[in-house]
C-alpha cells in the first residue's frame, strides 16, 4: 500500500469547516479513482492547517491519480480553501486495523 500525503495551511479567512465541507462534497469523486484505499483529512489543533493522507493500492494507481486527476474541479475547489500545498508519496509501512 501507497500514500501521498500533503500538507497544507488553510488560506487567510477559511475555516476548518470549509475545508471538511470540501472533502464531504469531494470524497464521492476520490471512490472513483482506481486503486484508492481510503482518505485521511487531519487538522491541527489551531485549525490553520493539517494534512490530506491518501492510501492507494499501488505506486502505478497513486501516481496515475496524482499525474492527472480526473476531477480538476476537485482540486479547483481545494485551492480556494488551502494555499498551494506540498505532496509527499510514502510507502505505508504498517497498516493495522483495530
Amino acid at each position: 500500500m501507497f500514500s501521498n500525503v500533503t500538507v497544507f495551511t488553510l488560506r487567510a479567512g477559511a475555516t476548518a469547516e470549509a475545508l471538511t465541507g470540501w472533502a464531504a462534497a469531494a470524497l464521492p469523486t476520490f471512490k472513483e479513482e482506481a486503486g484508492v484505499r481510503g482518505l485521511l483529512l487531519l487538522g491541527d489543533a489551531a485549525g490553520t492547517g493539517g494534512q490530506i493522507v491518501t492510501l492507494w493500492e499501488s505506486q502505478e494507481a497513486m501516481g496515475a491519480a496524482l499525474a492527472g486527476p480526473r476531477h480538476p474541479e476537485r482540486l479547483e475547489a481545494l485551492l480556494r480553501v488551502i494555499e498551494p500545498p506540498t505532496q509527499r508519496p510514502h510507502h505505508v509501512l504498517l497498516h493495522a486495523l483495530t
